[in-house]
């Protein structure tokens, strides 16, 4: 497990919250227990070996410091539906696991958002323990839900539209008909029930590609992590 921390410029830091709880409580960690500790806002990570252990407190002592690797894959942007708690939060965890670089949700005409939905709190939460657990180096951001209008276009981001409507592109075949790496990729996911077709009109003005997975009809949390799987296997996104 990846431990994140503000700053590493000392030679030891004292991990407090949540964090502490997790390692002491869940993880039982000892004396001389290494982990990878990892700058939030930097460019260094070093390995910690625990020194120290109080009631809400975890110290650890710095041992050799590195770099933080350097990826050369597609930056991700996840532009996700609103959806009922459990599967938001489902999206939300999975799909860090998987490499997403960061999450914006949004509001669709068949969204269902409700107050438990937008916990921007919460959602910080599960992402970051996502990002621990799956060993990131960067802790994705998740913006604050906007409408689909706002998002911008005519950008060099690659921009694709998983649709449940007739399209001659599937995501195999959008993957294969890029002449170079794109250096972002947004992937819009729709509610249950789907896009309607004022959506689906505005992304044809909006010049983004509609693609497919063929003829069966997913959960939206399903479809997410299915082409976030796919964009992982297409371009080896690993942060």
């Amino acid at each position: 497990m990846h431990v994140f921390v503000e700053h590493l410029s000392a030679h030891s830091v004292t991990v407090s919250g949540e964090d502490a709880h997790h390692l002491a409580n869940v993880l039982r960690v000892h004396i001389g227990d290494i982990f990878p500790l990892v700058e939030t806002n930097g460019w260094v990570w070093v390995l910690g070996r625990v020194s120290r252990l109080a009631k809400h407190e975890v110290e650890f002592t710095f041992e050799e410091q590195y770099r933080k690797p350097v990826v050369e894959h597609p930056r991700i942007i996840l532009y996700s539906a609103l959806l009922k708690r459990n599967a938001m939060e489902t999206v939300l965890q999975r799909s860090v696991e998987l490499g997403v670089d960061a999450i914006c949700p949004i509001y669709a005409s068949r969204s269902v958002p409700n107050t438990h939905t937008a916990n921007r709190k919460r959602w910080a939460t599960i992402v970051r323990e996502a990002a621990m657990q799956s060993h990131r180096f960067e802790i994705p951001l998740v913006s604050l839900p906007c409408q689909i209008n706002e998002l911008p276009s005519g950008t060099a981001m690659a921009v694709i539209v998983l649709t449940t409507q007739t399209t001659d592109i599937d995501l195999k075949r959008w993957v294969d008909s890029q002449n170079k790496r794109p250096e972002s990729i947004g992937v819009l996911v729709g509610p249950e029930g789907g896009w309607t077709s004022e959506e689906e009109t505005l992304f044809v003005k909006k010049g983004w590609t509609r693609v497919s997975f063929g003829s069966s009809i997913m959960r939206a949390d399903t479809a997410t992590l299915g082409a976030l799987s796919a964009l992982r296997y297409a371009y080896h996104t690993v942060s």
